[in-house]
């Protein structure tokens, strides 16, 4: 699998990470991926951890510590050979975003126990809100403490938008970022966050680089999402418009949808060298075992990626 550097001051790692979000199971409202099986979940962190996975990124609000616990159980005996990433400011959906600094150690210290270990690699701002990012100063100066008191190895934000990331980095520098990328959003590409990333020495995590499934190719028109699902947050204009820009690029490719989509999404993003790490989503082996293989077949032919990306200058994929 292709190796990168987990930004200028981390290890090179496998490029291909285990985002922990639907492993958390059903939470309240439309906040999640629906209902799942501890059981098969341990056994599918496990299965990627001995099959070159070593960046899981989870959040306390994942499952409300659920998703932390399992890959705590599961990766318990594994922990020199992996990277353990979670995230504090919001410690469950329902309750919100908190990042009063008093609550944020509380927060690092429950992970810390959820996930079994004295220390975490990453940790991030869980998508905090403007006033946090750009006038809360000393939010900095307690996560460069964890790092100090050696609670955590790097820190970074989990931003909103690309165009938050390109604000932060013009007023400090930081390890990582963690940012929404995909075929169908080069927003992080187009306004030049990567170049700037690559400039500083900061290592990306791109999150969402299936489109919540979407760029599977297996949700459809007639696709009924379960019950708490967010998907369920989206209005049906955009949950069409991410149908019909799927069809567009796997026509364009030429590919099935299915896995062949799946490895083709993951080879799109794998073809930034400012990507540190990529982060699908994982529930079940089979999943695991298909982004596995796109680390190994590497970045997608350039013609293929030229014609993907010119694509967004003659569609749209967002809705107004």
């Amino acid at each position: 699998m292709i190796k990168r550097k987990l930004g200028k001051n981390g290890p090179e790692i496998s490029s291909i990470g285990f985002g922990g979000w639907g492993i958390g199971g059903k939470t309240p409202g439309n906040s999640s991926y629906g209902k799942t099986n501890n059981d098969e979940s341990l056994e599918t962190i496990k299965f990627a951890s001995n099959n070159k996975v070593q960046f899981f990124d989870t959040s306390p609000a994942y499952g409300n510590g659920v998703s932390e616990n399992l890959i705590g159980k599961a990766l318990k005996n594994s922990r020199k050979k992996i990277i353990l990433s979670t995230k504090i400011g919001y410690s469950s959906w329902s309750e919100g975003a908190n990042f009063d600094h008093k609550k944020l150690m509380k927060s690092l210290e429950s992970s810390l126990v959820r996930l079994k270990t004295d220390y975490i690699d990453v940790l991030w701002l869980h998508s905090p809100p403007g006033n946090i990012l750009f006038e809360d100063k000393k939010i900095f100066d307690l996560l460069d403490r964890f790092k100090k008191d050696k609670l955590i190895n790097q820190w970074g934000v989990s931003c909103k938008s690309p165009s938050e990331g390109v604000e932060l980095l013009q007023q400090r520098d930081l390890d990582l970022l963690q940012v929404n990328f995909n075929m169908m959003d080069i927003r992080a590409f187009r306004n030049g966050l990567f170049d700037l990333c690559k400039d500083r020495g900061v290592g990306i995590v791109a999150r969402t680089p299936l489109c919540f499934g979407f760029l599977t190719g297996k949700i459809n028109k007639n696709t009924v999402f379960p019950e708490g699902d967010h998907r369920h947050n989206w209005s049906k204009k955009q949950i069409i418009t991410w149908i019909d820009g799927t069809e567009k690029i796997l026509s364009l490719l030429e590919i099935k949808p299915g896995a062949e989509a799946c490895k083709a999404a993951l080879r799109f993003c794998l073809s930034f060298s400012a990507i540190s790490v990529v982060l699908p989503g994982a529930l079940y082996k089979n999943e695991v075992k298909e982004q596995v293989e796109a680390g190994d077949e590497g970045v997608m032919d350039k013609n293929k990626l030229d014609k993907v990306i010119e694509l967004h200058d003659k569609f749209s994929f967002y809705s107004p």
